[in-house]
C-alpha cells in the first residue's frame, strides 16, 4: 500500500521512501523464505531429535565464522517429549539469537544452555561479542519475531548486553 501511494509521487522524498520500503520488503521476503524452508525441513523431520537439531543449528551457524560453541542440557530429560509448538518456536528463537551473535556480535564463543526448573524451561544464549548499549538498539524484525514466538508460548524473555562484554538472551517458557 505504501508503494502504491509513493509511485504516484516523483519527488526526492518519495524516491527515498520507496527505497526504504523496498528494503523492508526484501528483508521480509528473506525471512519468509527462510521460515518456509525451515518449516518444510522441520515438518519433514518433525524435530524428532530436538537436541540433535539444536546441535546442528549451532554447528551450521558457528563453524563458518570460526566461532566456538557449547550446548549444555540435561541428557536425562526426554527433549523430544516437548510439544511440537514449543520445539519449533524454541528452535526459531535460538536460531535468531545465533544469527545476531554471528552477524552483529563479532563473537568468539557462544554458549547455549537449556535448563529445566520448576515447570519452566529456561534457555540462555550467551556470547562474548562486542555487545551493545540498550539505548542504541532498534526493534528489528528478529526482535519482533522472538517477542511474538515467546508470547505464543506464554513465556518471557530479556536481553542483557554490555558494550565490550557480550550479550545474554534469556528465554523462559512454561512446560507441562
Amino acid at each position: 500500500m505504501a508503494l502504491t501511494g509513493l509511485n504516484e509521487k516523483m519527488d526526492e522524498e518519495a524516491a527515498r521512501e520507496r527505497a526504504i520500503t523496498i528494503s523492508v520488503l526484501k528483508d521480509i521476503e528473506g525471512e519468509v523464505r527462510s521460515i518456509s524452508h525451515e518449516l518444510s525441513h522441520a515438518a519433514y523431520q518433525k524435530l524428532n531429535n530436538f537436541i540433535s537439531s539444536i546441535q546442528q543449528l549451532l554447528k551450521n551457524s558457528c563453524l563458518p565464522s570460526a566461532i566456538n560453541y557449547n550446548l549444555i542440557y540435561n541428557e536425562e530429560l526426554d527433549w523430544d517429549a516437548l510439544g511440537a509448538d514449543i520445539k519449533i518456536n524454541l528452535y526459531r528463537m535460538v536460531e535468531e539469537c545465533l544469527q545476531n551473535s554471528v552477524k552483529h556480535g563479532v563473537s568468539k564463543n557462544i554458549l547455549v544452555n537449556f535448563i529445566c526448573e520448576n515447570n519452566h524451561l529456561k534457555i540462555l544464549i550467551e556470547d562474548d561479542g562486542k555487545g551493545f548499549a540498550r539505548t542504541e538498539t532498534k526493534k528489528g524484525i528478529g526482535t519482533r519475531n522472538i517477542a511474538s514466538r515467546i508470547a505464543k508460548l506464554s513465556g518471557t524473555w530479556r536481553i542483557n548486553s554490555i558494550p565490550g562484554k557480550g550479550t545474554r538472551v534469556i528465554l523462559k517458557i512454561p512446560i507441562p
